[in-house]
């Protein structure tokens, strides 16, 4: 049973074509709506992308799996050291994270200031950590507080992390001060390799 959410609709019009959420989705939402008035979904603060096969191989990882975390959310639950940019999540509190887009809904279902194992791989060697969760709403509001906007995702959003470490270079953030110290024009873009 679904839950719609939209239609396809050129002229204003139904078509007959529409999308629906499973409802086992909406029942934690409606279960959280009736407890506290309002949703709070897990949150992990980290940017993710995929693992293409070149970055698998790159950290040593037999198959490409998982999620990369291109990045940590300042002020967010992993902004302790505890995951890395560079690292790449592929469990979650006891659920396989196969693929990028599988990390986020897992996170979002858990319940907000639950303590959890999260297995990474962390240049080449398979780790688990503990992560207590942050809730997903607050972090909307941290990131778009930090860049001056709103409306806009978090994670699409939050500031990018000084240095990463990936494909055996460490790069860094485009700034005037690497601009300065290396030579780049100001109408280049990117990253550093440093």
């Amino acid at each position: 049973i679904g839950i719609n959410t939209a239609i396809i609709s050129p002229s204003g019009g139904s078509i007959g074509i529409g999308f629906s959420i499973p409802s086992q989705l909406a029942l934690g939402v409606v279960d959280q709506l009736r407890q506290f008035g309002e949703t709070r979904r897990g949150w992990l603060g980290v940017r993710i992308q995929p693992v293409t096969d070149d970055i698998a191989e790159s950290l040593g990882m037999a198959t490409a799996k998982g999620a990369l975390v291109a990045g940590v959310i300042k002020g967010g639950p992993v902004d302790n050291g505890t995951i890395l940019a560079g690292d790449v999540i592929i469990k979650f509190d006891g659920r396989d994270v196969n693929e990028m887009r599988d990390l986020p809904r897992v996170v979002a279902e858990s319940t907000v200031g639950k303590a959890v194992d999260v297995v990474i791989v962390r240049k080449g060697v398979e780790q688990t950590v503990k992560v207590t969760l942050g809730r997903l709403e607050d972090g909307e509001k941290l990131a778009s507080a930090e860049n001056g906007n709103t409306g806009k995702d978090a994670d699409d959003e939050a500031p990018a992390v000084s240095t990463a470490s990936v494909l055996g270079m460490t790069v860094g953030e485009l700034n005037d001060e690497t601009r300065t110290k290396f030579g780049i024009a100001a109408e280049v873009s990117g990253v550093v390799i440093t």
